[in-house]
């Protein structure tokens, strides 16, 4: 019994990290789209002020 709950212990790490690595590659790319467009609006802001 207790070898199934180290497996079952080791399969929700895996889980929980997958998770927060899946979160935190999305919030990474949302940061990234961010500062694409900001960098965008910026450029078109200064083209607007030229």
């Amino acid at each position: 019994m207790a070898e199934v709950q180290a497996l079952i212990d080791l399969l929700l790490l895996v889980e929980v990290e997958g998770f927060f690595a899946l979160l935190f590659g999305c919030l990474a790319e949302i940061a990234e789209m961010k500062g694409t467009v900001a960098l965008l609006f910026g450029y078109s802001a200064g083209i607007a002020e030229v």
